[in-house]
């Protein structure tokens, strides 16, 4: 492990407390990071890193809470990573805050199916 240990860049030597700070505020200050072209909510970006990373974020519910789903921009909330109801489990039963932006409704009628899967998703979590 000594003879590993120098060739780990020093964000890997963190401990998880200190770690997880980091993931917070990213994901407290970043609208969107960008991975291969496509916009990703901040801790499904950490979560696709490293193994240790992944294991950490999605034990840690309070990244998972706040959350915009733009329905002129995407197609199936790829933002989310996953489906809306994934990204919901993991924020277990903390409070959301879940914005919507986008043309939606009588005036775009092809948005009407990605609005009614993520409000059925959200409607599970109505008394967050």
């Amino acid at each position: 492990m000594q003879q590993v240990q120098p060739l780990l860049p020093p964000i890997h030597c963190l401990i998880d407390d200190l770690l997880l700070e980091v993931f917070i505020c990213l994901v407290r200050t970043s609208t969107s990071i960008w991975i291969i072209s496509e916009r990703m909510h901040p801790a499904v970006t950490v979560s696709r890193v490293w193994r240790c990373w992944r294991s950490l974020a999605l034990k840690t519910p309070s990244l998972w809470t706040e959350f915009t789903i733009d329905f002129e921009e995407e197609s199936r909330c790829q933002y989310l990573g996953e489906g809306p109801e994934l990204f919901l489990s993991l924020s277990r039963s903390l409070p959301l805050d879940v914005s919507f932006q986008g043309p939606f409704g009588v005036k775009n009628p092809e948005s009407i199916p990605r609005f009614r899967m993520v409000a059925d998703a959200l409607l599970q979590s109505v008394a967050r």
